[in-house]
């Protein structure tokens, strides 16, 4: 039989003074009842107590054992059988849970090798959980889709090797964090829960990783066409110059103004060229629209040098301005001037001949700009650099030209 034991066991018995009742009778019966309920004096039930249990002489009560299966009453009586108290309906003992009623293990892993791969979960998979050993060779899993599995549910991977990679693939273009149409693991250890929210997929605790990818970029050096987003990019960063302005001839011609820059409706305005012969150089782009998105940074091209008097008989050309990526063309002595970097929007510088001198072309502007989701394809077009003054003696350099940079997050 198997018992309980009675919450007055080993108590001692008082009365409402707070005196000891030697001899105190406790009477047992069915819940409810007056019947008698038999007690025990022994867990296993086999040796019964008398009708009352009797307290010894300091009022303590015996070891009193009670069946398991029914609830019960107990009273508690003096000596003389005064009634001290009663306690009705004291509940039977718990049915002992077995291993049936126990809720399934929170996370119950398996072990998948190469030789498994693709491993193919389905919606009755969820709930469990997945050792990589990548050992071998990599290991992919592909996931069910997400509403078959259903809100909440999902499962948990762990890559145990250190060779090869984990991949975790959603279904069909699911993704996972809106962002990841795939995930790679692959360093040892690292573990991750992947679960639905019925329609997507979310990592609701990752180790050591970062589901977010590395910004891509793309970069535009010459002429026009249309930027397309990356799939899965949220927003861009946009840096751009516009052309330099070619540098003056020692002479004759003045340099011609660089291209303008555009992306969207975005502009950034190339800088002006040089004059010739001792003139000084306009200044360099300015102004430009503002378009789609949040502005972080706007520069104006810095203009080209003027020629200067080394001394009453001798001049120098003027070194072209410098923009945000520097490689302004520099001046020399009796000589064209030296050309920009290519995509830098610096000026050209001008041509000197010693008695006469051409001014340096003045640098693009620069901008820089986040353009935030939905993203949609957008036109660009480089701003070619201005052409330095060619006629007469010693030409003025070519002007650099610009550059779109396109920075995609995800």
């Amino acid at each position: 039989m198997a018992t309980i034991l009675s919450f007055l066991s080993g108590r001692q018995i008082t009365d409402d003074d707070g005196d000891p009742q030697s001899g105190a009778l406790l009477y047992h019966y069915q819940a409810g009842t007056t019947s008698d309920l038999t007690v025990y004096s022994n867990q296993a039930g086999t040796v019964a107590h008398a009708q009352p249990v009797v307290c010894d002489a300091g009022g303590f009560v015996p070891l009193i054992y009670i069946s398991d299966a029914t609830d019960w009453k107990v009273v508690v009586r003096t000596a003389l059988g005064v009634t001290l108290h009663t306690y009705d309906n004291l509940a039977k003992a718990p049915v002992a849970a077995s291993a049936a009623n126990f809720a399934a293990p929170l996370i119950l892993w398996s072990q998948k090798t190469s030789t498994n791969s693709p491993v193919a979960l389905t919606a009755s998979d969820a709930g469990n959980a997945y050792e990589a050993d990548t050992t071998s060779g990599s290991i992919e899993f592909d996931l069910p889709s997400a509403a078959s599995v259903g809100n909440g549910k999902g499962f948990v991977f762990k890559k145990t090797a250190s060779a090869n990679t984990l991949t975790i693939d959603p279904s069909g273009s699911e993704t996972i964090d809106d962002v990841s149409t795939s995930l790679a693991i692959t360093t040892q250890y690292q573990s991750v829960g992947i679960f639905s929210n019925g329609a997507e997929w979310y990592a609701v605790f990752n180790y050591g990783l970062s589901l977010v990818p590395t910004p891509t970029v793309q970069r535009f050096t010459s002429g026009s066409g249309t930027y397309t987003p990356a799939t899965g990019a949220r927003y861009i960063c946009v840096t751009m110059v516009g052309g330099g302005g070619g540098g003056g001839a020692a002479t004759t011609n003045n340099g011609t103004a660089g291209g303008t820059s555009t992306f969207g409706s975005w502009t950034t305005v190339g800088g002006n060229g040089g004059g010739a012969n001792a003139s000084t150089s306009a200044t360099g782009g300015t102004g430009g629209t503002t378009g789609t998105g949040t502005l972080i940074e706007r520069i104006n091209g810095q203009s080209g040098y003027p020629s200067t008097v080394l001394d009453l008989a001798v001049e120098s050309a003027g070194h072209g301005g410098s923009s945000a990526f520097g490689g302004a063309g520099a001046i020399g002595l009796n000589s064209a001037g030296a050309s920009a970097q290519a995509n830098s929007g610096a000026g050209g510088a001008g041509g000197s001949s010693g008695a006469s001198n051409g001014a340096g072309g003045a640098a693009g502007e620069y901008v820089k700009f986040f353009v935030v989701g939905p993203l949609a394809p957008a036109s660009y077009a480089v701003g070619a650099g201005g052409a330095g003054g060619t006629a007469g003696a010693q030409a003025g350099g070519t002007g650099g030209s610009g550059i779109i940079i396109v920075e995609e997050f995800y």
